[in-house]
């Protein structure tokens, strides 16, 4: 049910409706970005950018085969992800980060230190923590947001990021 709900908000908000349009209420009137949408935006990039570094450190340095192709499914996907977040971003105003955010370069650092099985480890673990906190980010914009291109892209970043928890629940 959740997931049919997302999907016909992601559908209004690609046809340009606001939600109370697309379920037949007058659309709101000049909806603009907030700052709930821009900071989202950013943020979704942010964890872009991080799988993508991750994802690749993963390819090289796991020591399980199943944690490498992990790695590289995340860091295609979520490369594929931050071109799309990017176009979101641009079209709301919102400026486009070019790094993680600090928390996330620290993370970065102390994985590329780790080896063989204490990388699966750290690297498993973590993404499974980021993968629940992204998820919880894009409820909120979901919940909270105002811009429909924006709630579309958290709807799309939702379903990647659970099937994203899934994948790495499924290789620990």
């Amino acid at each position: 049910m959740k997931k049919a709900i997302m999907l016909v908000m992601a559908l209004a908000a690609i046809a340009g409706l606001s939600i109370p349009a697309a379920a037949g209420a007058e659309p709101y009137p000049g909806a603009q970005p907030t700052e709930i949408d821009q900071d989202w935006i950013q943020q979704a990039l942010r964890i872009d950018l991080f799988e993508i570094k991750s994802g690749e450190l993963a390819a090289k340095q796991a020591g399980n085969p199943q944690v490498a192709q992990l790695g590289a499914m995340l860091a295609r996907e979520h490369a594929v992800a931050f071109a799309e977040d990017r176009t979101v971003a641009k079209e709301i105003g919102a400026t486009v980060p070019t790094d993680p955010a600090p928390a996330m370069k620290s993370a970065l650092q102390r994985l590329g230190e780790a080896k063989g099985a204490a990388f699966d480890k750290a690297y498993t673990e973590g993404e499974i923590e980021g993968h629940l906190e992204a998820i919880k980010a894009a409820e909120a914009e979901i919940a909270q947001g105002s811009d429909p291109t924006a709630v579309a892209a958290a709807a799309m970043n939702l379903e990647m990021y659970e099937a994203h928890l899934e994948a790495v629940r499924d290789v620990r």
